[in-house]
């Protein structure tokens, strides 16, 4: 049998070897990162690390990512109660509504308070904030950005002023739809 299999799409083509060596590496660091969570999950939990399911593990990862605050209120997120959320008091909120875009990545995700999340309904942060809250809410998003913490890509959807007028909206469309062809 093969060794390994690789699939590739229509926006890898183009990529020249050392672009595809630097997605490796990052995928080889993130695996590497997934596991070290995985593992901080299981102590935190006292549970073995096949306990640990997918949703714990994204939820962890958001909140690591957000230095475990809530990214609307800014209220602080409490690690184990988000990792379990049996009272389903977190939510992993599309920051860009899904329907819209159907991007399910963790560039379109958020860990929050599932009131903030149904306040937010099928808008943008920023349509659903505003005065103190959204200069609150500019300052976390901006830190994280600058700390190195969001990928430009999260950032631009975190500070979309619409549903509508992103460019990075538009192109993740536009790729996608590319993609698809070229899988056709």
């Amino acid at each position: 049998s093969p060794y390994a299999i690789n699939i590739e799409i229509g926006s890898e083509l183009s990529k020249s070897y050392q672009a595809r060596q630097e997605i490796e590496k990052r995928q080889r660091d993130n695996e590497k990162k997934h596991k070290a969570y995985e593992q901080a999950i299981a102590n935190l939990l006292n549970k073995d690390v096949s306990e640990v399911t997918g949703a714990m593990l994204e939820r962890y990862e958001l909140g690591e990512e957000q230095n475990w605050q809530c990214l609307y209120s800014g209220e602080p997120i409490d690690k184990k109660a988000a990792v379990v959320n049996t009272g389903k008091i977190f939510e992993v909120d599309h920051i860009v509504p899904f329907s819209l875009i159907l991007d399910n990545t963790l560039q379109n995700k958020a860990l929050v308070y599932a009131r903030e999340n149904q306040n937010k309904k099928q808008r943008v942060p920023l349509e659903y904030l505003n005065g103190e809250a959204e200069k609150n809410y500019r300052a976390r998003v901006n830190k994280l950005f600058r700390d190195k913490k969001i990928s430009a890509v999260k950032y631009a959807y975190l500070m979309a002023k619409s549903i509508y007028d992103n460019d990075q909206i538009s192109a993740w469309k536009s790729r996608n739809l590319n993609d698809t062809r070229y899988i056709s």
